[in-house]
């Protein structure tokens, strides 16, 4: 059983290094427990009728099928040999047989699911056994058999055996150590409680963890598609047998539909049980952190939610280029003070709004903060301003491990393979600091420019001696004030070519699938024809960001000449960074993109032609000739694109590089980050993840550049204004 919960700005620090390591102490050694109303005993009820009657009625449907189709095989076999009135029997019988073949398939199928956790060993954490233990006893709940950590930002409580331990007592508690890096000791005991109390739910928690498992079942039954759906589906289109399989199919998806609607009685049912479990669970969190710090801690957690989507983002980048972070649990801390605005004004909603669902597993965290407002307790943790981490033994070790342990299982091997593992603070680090390239360049150009979107390349002015650069920084700020009017009008420009784009890419899909050979109705046909009309609407507009990109060229241009003439003026290369010191070499990056921009417009182009064609392929089946045609000619074309991206970038010296004595071109970049991907073997498809990827990799280099080469400007205009 789950909790889900939330963040905030006031993060607990890490425990100082030397600092001594105690366990908690508690005002009182009991609270009040809660006594199971008549809602509670009526959902309990309800489950347990549920996952009685649900398997009843599947085994009916199953064996009513089987009987009637015995019953038509025992009674309508043909007397004598009539080819129609065989082929009718036979349908019927290859029909039937289907549909109790693929309502019994679900049964068969595996719903093992590794886990990520790290099992601790007795006596391996001592004080945090200690908390557990005092928790139970204020919970009056059994104490787990075994402690278990993992990288998600979660903490559960469940049966450590599955059916094995369902009626014994070898329960498991799982603690997420993103909690413990970024709580205080009063919310950490608070979450230890919640679980706690769901540990006291025994007839509950093993009710909702069969009906659990039973939704599991409905689920893959529902919706699980596997050869034997690509089977029937291949035989119903190409098949001499087609009538068959099309019978097959629609017994088929008329028994989908059934379980489809047992599926969602069971999941009502368990959703109501499972949501008064957590009103009770937060009873106890309540009453040891406090209603204060419920509210904290449930705010805590959503924002460390959001930082666990970034952490995610920047590891799979990372993981792309063969890296990893060695301390996931730290990573996820230190994206929490990247967390953007937005994200948190949709905490801020989300606390404030109950719009709960009938399915939803968990009460709305507005629902919870009330009921816990309404408690109105003080808490009994003595001294829980500290930090979580000091109820643990060296805390970054176990984090470690954790880490390792969650790699090995997302990626499927015991230790990942050509990996190089890298500090977390590096990866932080790193993201951070494109996250400010980025930003600088939507500030720079007034709005989020991509790599296809315009072309900027710096215009150094002709000097013909030092006295000019006073003529130099009067031509600075008049360019400064006509790009910033004209940023203004590249961003509306930029939204309205982004709104067409979409149209264009979706036009242009449904014309390399009428290419293909695929027919389409009238009215897609119109819109397809519409969208595509939006071509030279797109040319138009780009035409319009020309102002822009000269006012944004010669603005760089003068930037880079004033640096070169410092010396005579403004010490433009002392600032706070390195930014000024890569703006050659950033600007010589933006003039290769500017050469390319052509390159870039027709691979992305290919991209999305052959997209919509891959959607469209089926395992074991050959396409029609049209359809194999035009793939692989998009195929062809496509590395031809993709050739000519990595050879025209071959000479350009990456700006990003990590090693500044002996930095990389682009090209060697871009190959060396495609051969740590896992392609397929199949040549074309191979040439279409790389192309792919090649250009989503330029398009973050490109907007980091970009970043640089804005900084450098912003700095000078700087300088400029406090020389005057």
């Amino acid at each position: 059983l789950h909790s889900s919960r939330n963040t905030d700005d006031s993060l607990s620090p890490e425990p100082e290094e030397g600092s001594p390591a105690r366990g908690l102490e508690f005002a009182r050694d009991s609270v009040r427990r809660v006594r199971p109303s008549l809602v509670y005993r009526l959902g309990i009820g309800a489950v347990a009728a549920t996952m009685l009657v649900l398997p009843l009625l599947y085994a009916s449907l199953v064996l009513g099928l089987i009987v009637a189709l015995v019953s038509f095989a025992r009674l309508h076999f043909p007397e004598a040999v009539h080819f129609p009135s065989m082929l009718m029997y036979a349908a019927v019988i290859t029909a039937g047989g289907a549909v109790v073949a693929f309502l019994v398939k679900p049964l068969f199928a595996s719903a093992f699911d590794e886990s990520a956790m790290l099992e601790l060993q007795p006596g391996e954490q001592a004080r945090l056994e200690k908390l557990v233990a005092d928790l139970c006893g204020i919970v009056r709940a059994p104490m787990p058999a075994r402690i278990a950590v993992d990288c998600a930002v979660n903490a559960s409580v469940s049966f450590r055996h599955g059916l094995r331990s369902l009626f014994g007592g070898d329960l498991i508690l799982v603690i997420g150590l993103p909690l413990v890096r970024n709580l205080d000791a009063r919310s950490f005991a608070g979450v230890i409680a919640h679980e706690m109390g769901h540990f006291s739910q025994g007839a509950g928690m093993r009710l909702t963890y069969v009906i659990r498992r039973l939704n599991g079942w409905f689920h893959r039954a529902v919706y699980h598609r596997d050869e034997w759906d690509r089977w029937l589906r291949r035989g119903a289109r190409g098949s001499r047998l087609g009538l068959l399989f099309q019978l097959a199919q629609l017994g088929i998806w008329c028994a989908r539909r059934i379980l489809f609607v047992l599926m969602l009685v069971s999941q009502a049912v368990s959703c109501f049980i499972l949501r008064r479990m957590e009103f009770d669970a937060d009873h106890y969190e309540t009453c040891v952190a406090g209603t204060d710090g419920f509210r904290e801690t449930t705010e805590r957690i959503a924002l460390l939610h959001e930082a666990t989507a970034a952490a995610r983002a920047a590891v799979d980048e990372s993981m792309g280029e063969g890296r990893l972070p060695d301390d996931l649990p730290l990573l996820i801390s230190r994206m929490v003070g990247m967390t953007s605005s937005a994200a948190h004004s949709r905490i801020a909603r989300r606390m404030t709004m109950a719009d709960g669902r009938l399915l939803d597993t968990h009460p709305t965290d507005w629902e919870r903060i009330g009921r816990a407002l309404e408690m109105r307790e003080e808490g009994i943790v003595i001294d829980g301003g500290r930090p979580a981490a000091e109820v643990f033994d060296d805390i970054e070790s176990l984090s470690r491990r954790a880490t390792i342990q969650h790699f090995a299982v997302a990626t499927g091997a015991d230790s990942p393979v050509g990996v190089e593992w890298i500090p977390a603070e590096q990866l932080a680090n790193a993201e951070q600091r494109r996250r400010e390239l980025e930003q600088a360049a939507d500030r720079f150009a007034g709005c989020r420019l991509e790599l296809w979107d315009a072309s900027i390349r710096a215009v150094p002015p002709a000097l013909s001696s030092s006295d000019d650069v006073a003529a130099l920084k009067r031509n600075l700020r008049k360019v400064t004030r006509s790009f910033n009017g004209s940023a203004a009008r590249c961003g509306k420009i930029a939204r309205a070519i982004g709104e067409l784009d979409s149209d264009y890419s979706t036009s242009l899909k449904g014309k390399e699938l009428i290419a293909a050979g695929y027919s389409l109705d009238s009215d897609a046909r119109t819109r397809v024809a519409g969208g595509l009309g939006h071509r030279k609407e797109l040319a138009q507009l780009r035409e319009e960001l020309a102002e822009f990109q000269a006012l944004a060229s010669q603005r760089l241009g003068l930037v880079l000449t004033l640096q070169r003439e410092s010396g005579a003026g403004v010490d433009i290369a002392g600032s706070s960074d390195s930014n000024a010191e890569n703006l050659p070499a950033a600007l010589t990056f933006l003039e290769a993109c500017s050469k390319v921009q052509p390159t870039v417009l027709r691979l992305r182009e290919l991209l999305l032609r052959q997209t919509i064609l891959i959607q469209h392929i089926e395992p074991g089946r050959d396409g029609s000739f049209e359809f194999l045609s035009r793939f692989q000619a998009n195929a062809a074309h496509l590395r031809i694109a993709h050739c000519d991206l990595l050879s025209a970038m071959d000479t350009v010296i990456d700006p990003m590089s990590k090693s500044q004595e002996s930095p990389e071109s682009v090209g060697q970049w871009l190959r060396s980050s495609l051969a740590v991907l896992k392609l397929s073997d199949d040549p074309i498809f191979r040439g279409f993840q790389e192309s792919s990827e090649a250009l989503r990799k330029l398009g973050i280099r490109y907007r980091q550049v970009l970043g640089v080469a804005a900084l450098a400007v912003f700095e000078t205009d700087e300088c400029l204004q406090s020389a005057e």
